[in-house]
């Protein structure tokens, strides 16, 4: 804790983040992760493979069809249970997902990076043996 981060949370150093991430990741506007999310994930429970980025199963040879390599690296989470439904509704491959609530306390770093369909998303940046997905479960 310091003057400047009152609470403790501090950026992560750069050698917890995974070799895997590409230059820039997390951006400098990213703040420490923190505050109650909501998640799409497969089944009714959360395992740690509903917490990998885009950009991380390309490696291991997904689909790449994103443009920004940097917000691909991130997870996807909601503020809003409202959003979660509505995109998880308006994307096709999105449509049989459930909705898990969890709270992140500082793993991390996150950005606002709100869209027309989802005003509350966030990306997020997970560090090299991050656990707070341990957190998430499917909510009704």
């Amino acid at each position: 804790m310091t003057e400047s981060d009152p609470i403790g949370l501090g950026n992560q150093p750069d050698d917890e983040w995974p070799d895997w991430f590409p230059p820039g990741c997390p951006p400098p506007a990213a703040v420490p992760a923190v505050g109650e999310f909501f998640r799409l994930v497969e089944g009714d429970d959360v395992v740690e493979e509903d917490f990998i980025s885009h950009y991380e199963r390309s490696l291991s040879g997904g689909r790449r069809f994103w443009k920004d390599d940097v917000q691909a690296s991130s997870c996807s989470l909601f503020q809003d249970r409202v959003d979660a439904d509505e995109t998880r509704r308006a994307i096709g491959s999105l449509r049989d997902k459930r909705v898990a609530r969890g709270s992140i306390s500082g793993s991390g770093q996150m950005q606002h990076t709100p869209s027309s369909r989802a005003q509350s998303h966030h990306s997020w940046w997970r560090p090299t043996g991050d656990h707070a997905w341990e957190s998430f479960s499917v909510t009704p």
